[in-house]
C-alpha cells in the first residue's frame, strides 16, 4: 500500500480519520496508519484538513488539486461503475 493509494481511498470516503482508523482501513497497524497520515500532511500534493481535539484526525480534501477520487471520475466518464475485474485492487 502506498501513500497515494491511501490518499485516494481517504478522499473517496470523505471523512475524518485517525491513525487507528487508517490502519484498520488498510489492514495495517496504527503505527503504519500514523506513517500514512504523516506522509499526507507533509507532502504538498495532498491538501488535508486537520482536527486536533480530542485526537489528531485528518480529512483528505484534494490530491494535486483534484477533489474527486480517480474511481469517481472514471465512473462518471463511463456512465457506470467499473467492473471489479478491471480494477487494480481485485
Amino acid at each position: 500500500m502506498s501513500t497515494k493509494a491511501a490518499a485516494e481511498k481517504l478522499l473517496n470516503d470523505g471523512g475524518y480519520f485517525n491513525a487507528l482508523d487508517v490502519g484498520r482501513l488498510f489492514g495495517k497497524s496504527s503505527q503504519q496508519g500514523q506513517r500514512f497520515i504523516n506522509n499526507l500532511v507533509d507532502d504538498p500534493r495532498y491538501k488535508v484538513e486537520q482536527k486536533f481535539t480530542p485526537e489528531h484526525r485528518i480529512k483528505v480534501v484534494s490530491i494535486a488539486g483534484r477533489k474527486q477520487s480517480i474511481d469517481v471520475l472514471q465512473n462518471t466518464a463511463l456512465l457506470f461503475a467499473r467492473p471489479k475485474s478491471l480494477m487494480g485492487d481485485a
